[in-house]
């Protein structure tokens, strides 16, 4: 309540206000012309109780008008004392608390929270940490205090959800990380197809709460529709094949109800993508291409669209300068956003820019502090810099915060492999190969057979992948001959791989599975093809 947090305010102001921004439509004032008369009746309460001269009077008309909604910006009234309006605050909205006890539910919570997240991060006064990093808290016990400090927040932005058939009750609290105090809470009651105006009126009031200055937000998409858009970005957020699938047949119900709603569509390619660098078919790559651009089609100022676009001319196309052109555009809309940062991160790690990569990395850490795509990056650098150590540590903690990926199982392979723990390594890449559920990592399995002597096993896994009417990649038979020592065999199908444009070839000159091809004419001259005017660099030994 205003007076927990302002006690030197007169209590017939607080009265009025309280009133103004009540919960319920209901009970508020109907016209300003009504509020305006009961400020005017509180300015005259009796003068012998007055403290001091009342240097609210003037604004507090102009603050209940924007609590009304009659003004296009939100007055930064100072509601929650201490906060510095020069300073750019770190603010979480933690995944609110599903009260229904049915987990399908969980989406409409987390969709309220990415909307309200959304429009409280085009101000440049709030540093919204993302979705990707405050997902890590759902249903936690961690205090505020520990939260605040592992996402580098101020503020935390947490509640509840109850649905009860169409109807929904949310509640808010704002709460200071530093010290875990409640600062704020309020409840809303609305209709589900009313939730657009639900989050417009939760966003203002934490606007004005938090001192900073936003548009109203924009109505977007109708609540049916909505709910399916969440449930997408919720199947999304795994990063397994099976999830994504979901997530594809998702998104596409939204953009055939939507089709002039560029996010659905950037959401869309960033599901193919991801599908397609995770081994599938080259039309899941194609669908990523024509869904980006149609979302840059739809709104050039998309920085989510042009990071993917970028994400997809580097990984399928191999064209670099396209690449960087497009993840410096989304850096100029939004630049402090993380989408585009952290593969921008891994271009310029591929083309040996390490000091580089490293500051975007820096970048990424500042809006979304617990992407597994931090360690995973750092994890790379360690190990082409030969730190293995650090390199086990650092893909621990993205497997920690990615734990359904199965490219932080086959990475953690290839680092026993490198220190000797062959063992351990297979372990790691026969897990790699049950969780990703097809051909994906068994040439990354049968190198690591081949790499310890089991030369047998190995041939057998070669011998299914050949068996695989060309569904097999490219370069997992390649994998298999160059562990085996047969560098003729790997050459030809390393050579197909690079026809095909297999996004893993970009990292090719780093990547020690190839030393033994090192000096090979053949060997250089693809390298050569695939990062022309670059320096030629070896892998590590």
């Amino acid at each position: 309540l205003l007076a927990d947090v302002r006690q030197d305010l007169p209590r017939e102001f607080v009265r009025v206000v309280e009133r103004a921004i009540a919960a319920r439509p209901e009970d508020r004032y109907a016209t300003v012309g009504q509020l305006t008369k009961a400020l005017a009746e509180a300015d005259q309460e009796p003068r012998a109780r007055r403290a001091k001269p009342r240097r609210w009077a003037p604004a507090a008309v102009l603050c209940a008008m924007a609590m009304l909604g009659t003004s296009g910006w939100l007055w930064r009234d100072r509601l929650i004392p201490g906060i510095p309006a020069s300073r750019v605050l770190g603010l979480a909205v933690l995944p609110f608390e599903n009260l229904t006890n049915d987990p399908k539910n969980d989406y409409l919570g987390d969709g309220i929270g990415e909307e309200i997240s959304s429009w409280l991060g085009k101000s440049k006064q709030l540093r919204v940490i993302s979705r990707n990093s405050t997902q890590q808290f759902r249903a936690t016990r961690e205090p505020p205090t520990a939260i605040g400090k592992k996402l580098h927040a101020d503020w935390l932005i947490t509640g509840s959800v109850r649905r009860e058939g169409t109807q929904v009750r949310v509640r808010v609290l704002v709460v200071q990380a530093s010290d875990g105090a409640q600062r704020h809470s309020e409840t809303h009651d609305c209709d589900l197809k009313d939730t657009l105006r639900l989050e417009s009126q939760i966003g203002g009031s934490l606007a004005s709460l938090l001192r900073v200055e936003l548009d109203p937000a924009p109505a977007k998409l109708d609540p049916e529709t909505r709910d399916l858009y969440w449930l997408a970005l919720e199947e999304g957020q795994s990063q397994s094949p099976g999830h994504l699938r979901t997530a594809v047949k998702l998104m596409e119900r939204v953009v055939d109800r939507a089709p002039r709603y560029a996010p659905a569509f950037a959401e869309l390619a960033a599901s193919y993508g991801t599908l397609g660098y995770m081994g599938g078919s080259r039309a899941d790559v194609e669908n990523a291409k024509r869904y980006a651009e149609q979302a840059i089609r739809m709104d050039g100022s998309l920085a989510r669209a042009h990071s993917l676009l970028g994400f997809l001319k580097s990984m399928f196309d191999w064209d670099w300068s396209g690449a960087e052109q497009e993840f410096r555009k989304a850096a100029a809309i939004d630049p402090r956003s993380s989408a585009g940062s952290a593969q921008y991160a891994n271009l310029l790690m591929s083309q040996g820019r390490l000091d580089e990569a490293r500051t975007q990395l820096s970048l990424v850490e500042a809006a979304d502090p617990l992407s597994y795509q931090i360690p995973h990056c750092r994890s790379l650098i360690a190990a082409y810099e030969g730190r293995f150590e650090d390199a086990e540590r650092e893909n621990a903690t993205a497997i920690a915060l990615s734990p359904d990926n199965p490219l932080r199982r086959a990475w953690r392979g290839y680092i026993y492999l490198q220190t000797g723990r062959n063992d351990q390594g297979i372990q790691d890449y026969q897990q790699a190969v049950q969780m990703a559920g097809s051909l994906n990592f068994r040439g990354d399995l049968g190198w690591a057979y081949a790499r310890s002597g089991r030369t047998a096993e190995a041939r057998q896994i070669l011998a299914k992948l050949l068996e695989g009417g060309g569904t097999a990649a490219p370069v997992e038979v390649a994998a298999v001959y160059v562990g085996l020592g047969e560098s003729e065999p790997a050459l030809d199908w390393l050579e197909k791989a690079f026809a095909v444009r297999d996004p893993t070839l970009r990292e090719i000159w780093m990547d020690a599975v190839w030393a033994p091809l090192r000096q090979h004419p053949r060997y250089r001259a693809l390298v050569a093809k695939i990062w022309p005017n670059q320096p030629l660099r070896d892998p590590p030994r």
